[in-house]
């Protein structure tokens, strides 16, 4: 059964705030995409909401301008559009993928990248969507990236990202425990994830947790 979204123009006054014309439709056109991938792929109903919101508060956490701040939510809320282009036989398979269809699913940023690449509202979040799955230590992809290379606010975005998988429901697993989760990301630091980052994200994520993953679980 799906969960019943708040309507349209709730969900644009919550993100907008006092904005502009041109903010305004800079917002519009990102609810529009997240709407169209939320219709196309269920389990990323209230992902992308929760990974921009995360991605926030570590951000917060770390003394970033609102301006920051603001970019950071919107690359969370974006960082998956490329699923779009993904097709249902890989969205919704229950097992492990085969090799090629890992190759097929790890498009995804480059194929974000491709659809707002057309809109220079939102240029300034390519990074967000192209390269959340870079890792710390080089190892991730599409553009083998590694440490500081990786912009802050991709490194954010991508343990924000993660942590969510974890502790969520997917087609191939159930929801990990909070701790079990936890122990993922602590065993990834320097590896898949920043340190700096991981060091701040675990001094928010109990509270996080409980009033952002308990109430759907």
């Amino acid at each position: 059964m799906k969960t019943k979204l708040p309507s349209t123009p709730s969900r644009l006054k919550k993100f907008m705030g006092e904005v502009g014309k041109t903010e305004e439709s800079l917002v519009e056109m990102m609810m529009i995409l997240i709407r169209t991938l939320e219709e196309r792929d269920s389990y990323t109903r209230g992902h992308s909401e929760r990974v921009g919101h995360l991605a926030y508060l570590i951000g917060q956490e770390m003394g970033f301008p609102k301006i920051q701040l603001e970019k950071l939510r919107r690359g969370g809320m974006l960082h998956d559009i490329g699923k779009i282009g993904i097709t249902d036989e890989l969205l919704y398979k229950p097992g492990t993928f085969s090799q090629d269809e890992r190759a097929r699913m790890n498009q995804h940023p480059e194929k974000g990248h491709l659809i707002v690449v057309n809109c220079h509202l939102l240029w300034d979040l390519i990074p967000m969507i192209r390269n959340h799955h870079e890792n710390f230590d080089g190892s991730g992809y599409p553009d083998g990236l590694k440490g500081e290379i990786i912009p802050i606010e991709v490194r954010i975005v991508s343990l924000s990202d993660y942590f969510d998988a974890l502790v969520t429901a997917r087609p191939y697993k159930e929801p990990y425990s909070k701790e079990k989760s936890l122990a993922f990301v602590k065993s990834m630091t320097g590896i898949k994830f920043d340190p700096a980052v991981i060091n701040v994200f675990l001094k928010i994520v109990d509270a996080y947790y409980d009033q952002n993953i308990k109430p759907i679980l």
